[in-house]
């Protein structure tokens, strides 16, 4: 028997949200969560539920902590990071509030969640190694080469 694949939601990336869920709430386990904080400020939505059933929906400002170092990850159910001295935007070339390191830190974790998401493991370690390894003989024989054609011309 033939079975159809459904497409279902396997990654859940928001940058600098205006209000974010309950800390405590988790996520299916099949679905990879991160958030990016930018400013010191945020709503935090919580439901209110009273022997399973849900009532109504109250969002709250909350001040943010910086976690730990530039980017740094904050207690919570979900992955979450706060990037310290940015405004909503610095992930936006086309922006004034545009931050380089933070957009790159930023970009790297969103597309680790990604990649874990859709299940795709690549070890990026080993592909630098290569890279590294062909661009260094690469360049060594260059060098070789030169020296070789210098001393043909003498």
């Amino acid at each position: 028997m033939y079975r159809h694949s459904h497409p279902k939601l396997c990654a859940l990336v928001a940058y600098y949200p205006s209000a974010i869920p309950d800390p405590n709430t988790s996520f299916p386990i099949s679905l990879r969560v991160v958030v990016h904080l930018a400013g010191t400020d945020v709503g935090v939505t919580r439901n209110a539920e009273v022997l399973g059933i849900q009532g109504k929906r109250k969002t709250r400002s909350k001040r943010i902590g910086t976690g730990l170092g530039y980017g740094g990850g904050l207690d919570l159910a979900y992955p979450s990071y706060t990037y310290a001295d940015v405004e909503p935007g610095f992930a936006e070339k086309d922006l004034p509030e545009f931050d380089k390191v933070a957009d790159r830190l930023a970009w790297t974790r969103t597309l680790e969640c990604i990649r874990k998401g859709f299940r795709v493991e690549v070890d990026l370690e080993r592909i630098w190694e290569e890279h590294t390894e062909r661009t260094f003989h690469l360049s060594f024989r260059c060098f070789d080469v030169r020296q070789r054609f210098a001393s043909l011309t003498l």
